[in-house]
């Protein structure tokens, strides 16, 4: 059935060693995957503090679906938690 997901990263400075981030981000993007039309997603990143590009679910539609992997993937790290 339809599911509604948020994707939670964390990304402070320390996600840095040991590829920490690069398996956060690869986790991030295949659950990101196994999403379909009828899902609804949202990605938050923190540190410092937190950061959503949207305040609601989103309709996980293909178009958005590509776009939320460019998202993922560009997330850096920074800040303390």
């Amino acid at each position: 059935g339809p599911k509604d997901v948020i994707i939670l990263l964390d990304k402070p400075g320390s996600m840095k060693h040991s590829d920490r981030m690069t398996t956060a981000i690869a986790g991030a993007r295949t659950v990101g995957n196994t999403l379909t039309n009828v899902d609804y997603v949202n990605v938050v990143t923190f540190s410092t503090t937190a950061y959503s590009e949207n305040t609601v679910l989103v309709p996980a539609e293909w178009a958005y679906r590509q776009t939320l992997g460019l998202t993922i993937s560009n997330i850096n790290q920074g800040g303390y938690t």
